[in-house]
């Protein structure tokens, strides 16, 4: 399995045989990386971020296409500038924009589990045709594709552990500064000095 096919496989929906959905990967893991590298200029990053993940550009289909190799390096250029153009906007791009310009590029691989959204066309989701309209699953799935991009730098923040608090609530004594061997309070526990 060569490099790109097995960084395309792990943003898959199943593991072990077990149907779940990590797929938000595909957005904090591949495309959050992709647009903050293009708006800090970093267009070494943005290269080796589509190299790693794009079918485009995997080894094989470079092979295959021997004397059309630029027109590969051109469709992945010109998915990234698309993609760039979506976060002009003050508003910016919903996660259902992104999942359109994945589905209309196919710069990267959808995870399964967002294909019933991604084929979708229009500003607003359909319910999932499998499910029924009052599912609350359905409900769900609609609810995220119209949701702010945005959000998905403070979420991939709190999982990955590099946010403020350590749970949803905050931890207990964080919301007070620490003045370590400094002062009377070491960490988020009051010492008394006698």
């Amino acid at each position: 399995m060569s490099q790109a096919s097995h960084a395309r496989t792990s943003y898959g929906c199943k593991a072990d045989g077990v149907p779940r959905c990590p797929g938000l990967r595909f957005f904090s893991q591949l495309i959050l990386p992709l647009v903050k590298a293009k708006k800090r200029g970093d267009e070494f990053a943005v290269t080796a971020i589509v190299r790693k993940g794009s079918p485009f550009l995997d080894s094989d289909t470079l092979k295959t296409a021997r004397d059309n190799q630029r027109k590969q390096l051109g469709r992945a250029r010109d998915a990234v500038k698309e993609l760039t153009e979506l976060f002009l906007g003050t508003a910016g791009p919903r996660f259902l924009d992104v999942l359109q310009w994945a589905n209309r590029t196919r710069l990267f691989e959808i995870p399964d589990c967002f294909h019933h959204i991604s084929a979708q066309e229009g500003e607003a989701p359909q319910a999932v045709t499998e499910l029924d309209e009052n599912d609350p699953l359905a409900k769900a799935w609609n609810e995220f594709a119209l949701a702010p991009f945005a959000q998905i730098e403070p979420y991939d923040n709190y999982v990955s552990g590099r946010a403020r608090f350590e749970t949803h609530q905050g931890v207990k004594g964080l919301e007070f500064e620490s003045h370590g061997d400094h002062g009377r309070c070491r960490g988020s526990r009051l010492h008394v000095q006698l």
